[in-house]
């Protein structure tokens, strides 16, 4: 079961009322891990549309905060999938790892990476 039309991740972000301050900003790649959180989140109850507050990249790795509080499980899972991005590409979801440099730190897989620095070595 899918939660989210990958194409449509701004829209989806925006008809849950993501903080709009801050909103639901992370790359292709860690979306799958996002849907199958959510997927099981809402499985334990979680309600994704009153308790996501953001969900974003942060020194390399996948942030989702919630709002109010949710259970010990839930929290695990959480987490699980937050470590899990540290090792997942956030452009193409292949393994990946932390690549630093150009002031952001970021979890790519060598090829996504080496296209990264191509293009920022043209600015």
């Amino acid at each position: 079961m899918s939660f989210i039309e990958y194409d449509k991740f701004d829209v989806y972000a925006e008809e849950m009322s993501i903080n709009p301050r801050c909103g639901a900003h992370v790359g292709n790649g860690w979306l799958p891990l996002v849907d199958e959180l959510i997927v099981q989140l809402t499985a334990l109850g979680f309600k994704p549309k009153d308790q996501i507050d953001q969900i974003k990249e942060k020194f390399g790795g996948l942030r989702f905060y919630v709002r109010g509080d949710v259970s010990p499980e839930m929290d695990e899972l959480i987490s699980t999938v937050e470590e899990e991005s540290f090792k997942t590409c956030e452009n193409c979801g292949e393994p990946g790892r932390n690549h630093g440099g150009h002031y952001w730190i970021k979890t790519l897989c060598d090829t996504c990476e080496k296209a990264r620095c191509e293009s920022l070595s043209h600015e």
